[in-house]
């Protein structure tokens, strides 16, 4: 076990806010690009369904793309979450 020094435990407080303050930003930093990214998915799905105002292909199309991303990256892609993207957007 580490003896408690007086110099040491000033030294941790500053480290863990220093890491603290690190993983608050990263989390920001994410936090703005993943809803960057879910507005530029809409963005580009909204922007293929209304290329000729083609609402049925719009219906076939959120199925088959949701299955595709969530087949390849995961949760997080489902036909209701890209029905949202695309309402952000």
């Amino acid at each position: 076990m580490i003896a408690k020094t007086p110099k040491a435990i000033p030294l941790f407080h500053e480290i863990k806010t220093l890491i603290d303050s690190a993983r608050q930003r990263a989390t920001v930093a994410v936090n703005a690009e993943l809803t960057l990214l879910y507005w530029q998915v809409g963005q580009r799905i909204n922007a293929e369904v209304l290329k000729g105002a083609r609402a049925v292909y719009g219906k076939e199309l959120l199925p088959l793309l949701a299955k595709q991303l969530t087949e390849h990256y995961g949760k997080g892609w489902s036909q209701r979450n890209l029905a949202n993207m695309v309402k952000f957007s």
